[in-house]
């Protein structure tokens, strides 16, 4: 033993030289995609928020006697891009429905699920407002309700 050194290529260290480089190369796809995974999950808690904010508002501007052209497009504003708003109005109180499909981008949208959000709201109408559009029911889109 007299004529080895510490740092041979018999030592242990020399022989696991390496090894964490290669656990790495094939633990890093993993991480990627738990990654995205997380990064996808809260943008779609995000977008659910969206619609329920919107929907809030819309029910807030409907109670208070706006049209429903108005009040989907204030809800609109709010909810994630191509999202439909409904505005029901019927025996003294609104109800404003947001509902919207999240289709992940990119070259990795195909991995991961599309997400269906969705958020509603009720509230009573103003008391001399409940007879405004009492039994009214219009459904999203541009048209005037």
């Amino acid at each position: 033993m007299a004529g080895r050194s510490p740092g041979g290529p018999d030592h242990p260290d020399r022989r696991d030289a390496g090894v964490a480089t290669a656990e790495l190369a094939a633990a890093l796809p993993a991480l990627i995609a738990v990654l995205l995974a997380a990064v996808w999950v809260l943008t779609a808690v995000s977008a659910q928020e969206r619609c329920i904010d919107a929907a809030r508002v819309g029910a807030r501007a409907a109670a208070r006697g706006e049209p429903d052209s108005v009040v989907r497009r204030w809800a609109t504003r709010i909810a994630p891009p191509g999202a439909d708003v409904t505005v029901t109005r019927m025996d003294g109180t609104v109800r404003v429905d947001v509902r919207a499909t999240m289709r992940p981008a990119g070259s990795v949208g195909h991995l991961l699920p599309t997400v269906s959000l969705d958020g509603s709201a009720i509230g009573p109408a103003e008391p001399d407002l409940a007879g405004a559009g009492g039994g009214n029911v219009s459904s999203g889109g541009d048209g005037g309700g």
